[in-house]
């Protein structure tokens, strides 16, 4: 679903992504695990097509990152790391607004309402952007990225500075749209219990370089505790 070949991105002298194979199967969820600073970021903009590779391929669903990122964007879902609206816009008026940017022309207002509820934000529908807490702001970011019924969901941190409460809702959701839609997603984050609670496969990025790939599978057998040492160490933690 998610291929990429020696993809590779270099801004001036400076490497921030170097050479890295990354394998996310089909209706997978994929945990892309780094510290803050590791090129995470970076990948996602290469591969939903905000910036070019220095070198090296990638392709979701077949199309090339570079070449057929409009394709790529019709069946991607995305939220940034930091997403922000306009802030006197109600939720409700404001996803109706990125769905017709979108371009969904058929029962827009219907798909609206599925993904307020689905995200839990009937409550909030009315409520002004602006005013959202920043867990509330991620719900509304993850509907956001919902509107297309996308095939792909790319998040960016997308439980980052969120409460437990708001993770554990963030971690159902996600689970359901995997399990019950078949979405594939791959999300970056520094947190290891994400990783841990989430994911069927992972990848490490450090300093740019992807240092593991792995099924969680295969690691089934570690304890808890001894898997996140190892993750950490993976990270660059215990140096």
């Amino acid at each position: 679903m998610i291929e990429t070949q020696n993809l590779t991105k270099k801004f001036g002298d400076q490497t921030a992504v170097k050479e890295i194979n990354l394998s996310v199967p089909e209706a997978s969820i994929y945990g892309f695990l780094g510290q803050n600073g590791a090129g995470k970021t970076t990948t996602i903009r290469m591969l939903t097509g905000l910036i070019r590779p220095t070198s090296g391929f990638g392709a979701i669903s077949g199309f090339d990152i570079v070449k057929e990122s409009l394709s790529i964007r019709r069946i991607t879902g995305v939220l940034p790391e930091e997403f922000k609206f306009y802030p006197s816009l109600s939720v409700f008026r404001a996803l109706m607004y990125i769905g017709r940017l979108d371009g969904i022309k058929e029962n827009l207002e219907d798909s609206v309402l599925e993904v307020i509820k689905l995200t839990d934000l009937s409550k909030y529908k009315l409520s002004k952007v602006g005013t959202l807490s920043r867990g509330l702001n991620r719900r509304f970011g993850l509907a956001q990225s919902l509107l297309k019924s996308p095939k792909v969901l790319i998040l960016d941190e997308a439980t980052s500075g969120l409460d437990p409460i708001a993770r554990r809702e963030t971690h159902t959701l996600l689970k359901t749209l995997n399990k019950e839609k078949g979405v594939t997603v791959f999300f970056s984050t520094h947190i290891l219990s994400d990783v841990i609670e989430l994911c069927d496969r992972f990848g490490v990025l450090r300093d740019g370089i992807l240092v593991i790939e792995e099924n969680m599978d295969n690691l089934a057998t570690k304890e808890e505790t001894k898997l996140e040492e190892m993750l950490l160490d993976y990270m660059g933690g215990s140096s």
